[in-house]
């Protein structure tokens, strides 16, 4: 059995793995957390999901036989290194195997942007600090426009990490939104609104992947 050492796939039998994508997320059906966890992670590895907004990622966490908590508060405190801490001695870990990083983009639209990417930057530096060397963090971020400005937040925060000194891996697009052939009365306001500005909807996500060298 050949394996990469952060993942369970056994590289000699990959015919076992053709349902793992090692592309696009584009379809709405695809679940990104199944994809990530299984390409990233080995049953038993620790995943700490810093902005925990999404209850997909722990059940697919749970289903898969991984370790998995969470922090939701957006405030960031000193004393959240003494949770992250006591939490890793609670399981008997030393270190995370995989970084989320998925804050809200609705939450970037309505609160002070400096604000948020401070914030965001200090709690990178949590998850990294604890982070094993050689394994991956995961940013899961939409943009936002307004103004008839498309603003890229998604950017902002790659160049953050890189200065983290983290590598740069990946850049994959996730459909948000199933497609529908006819349009609700909202859809079709946007659809107009689109069409008669020059702008295309935000209905994706950003998933970057990085790795800790």
């Amino acid at each position: 059995m050949k394996t990469t050492g952060y993942n369970d796939i056994d590289l000699e039998n990959l015919k076992n793995y053709y349902d793992i994508r090692t592309n696009s997320f584009w379809e709405y059906e695809i679940n990104i957390y199944e994809q990530l966890y299984r390409r990233y992670t080995k049953r038993n590895d620790l995943i700490l999901n810093i902005f925990g907004n999404s209850k997909s990622a722990e059940e697919e966490a749970i289903k898969l036989n991984r370790l998995y908590f969470e922090i939701e508060n957006y405030k960031y405190d000193k004393s959240l290194l003494d949770v992250v801490n006591s939490k890793l001695e609670e399981i008997g870990q030393k270190n995370i195997q995989l970084l989320l990083l998925n804050p809200d983009f609705m939450d970037i639209r309505i609160t002070n942007k400096k604000g948020f990417f401070n914030t965001f930057k200090q709690f990178a530096k949590l998850g990294i600090r604890n982070l094993e060397q050689g394994r991956f963090v995961v940013l899961i971020i939409g943009d936002t426009y307004s103004k008839s400005t498309l603003h890229l937040e998604s950017s902002k925060c790659v160049q953050l990490l890189i200065k983290e000194r983290l590598q740069l891996r990946a850049h994959i697009v996730k459909q948000t939104r199933k497609f529908f052939p006819k349009l609700s009365k909202v859809d079709s306001l946007w659809h107009y609104r689109a069409l008669m500005k020059g702008f295309h909807l935000i209905d994706y996500l950003n998933i970057f992947i990085f790795t800790k060298d």
